[in-house]
């Protein structure tokens, strides 16, 4: 991994932990940490935790979002077997928006708001107004 990347990264994780938050993994942890800002999906005591971090204006995300995703809830997560903790992870501008009103809705609302934006994508992400659109 280039090593501008490999800065960026930290930074960002560093950014999003800020002070006085939860950290988003512990320095002795095996495992990352779920904290009261995630948004989970599937029963809190699954066994697996799965991890996604996405950007919603991401072609590659929105394509999981739609072509993956549908089957790890009917195989994995319905079935308690596995819970998703979503966590956006903003490339630009527009998603960093997007991510914002997801975050806006309520808890139970949240992922209705992410799959909803994720099946638009095409039409809002190059829109000149992505609010208008």
């Amino acid at each position: 991994m280039p090593k501008m990347l490999s800065l960026a990264l930290l930074l960002v994780a560093m950014a999003a932990s800020g002070p006085g938050a939860e950290p988003l993994w512990a320095a002795d942890a095996k495992t990352p940490t779920v904290t009261a800002q995630d948004r989970v999906l599937g029963k809190a005591d699954a066994p697996v935790t799965l991890i996604e971090y996405a950007s919603l204006t991401c072609p590659h995300c929105g394509a999981f979002e739609k072509e993956k995703l549908p089957q790890i809830r009917k195989e994995w997560i319905d079935t308690g077997k596995v819970k998703l903790i979503y966590r956006d992870f903003p490339l630009d501008r527009n998603a960093l928006l997007a991510a914002t009103i997801a975050r806006c809705a309520p808890p139970d609302r949240y992922f209705a708001f992410i799959e909803s934006f994720f099946d638009d994508q095409a039409h809002w992400v190059l829109a000149q107004d992505p609010i208008d659109a």
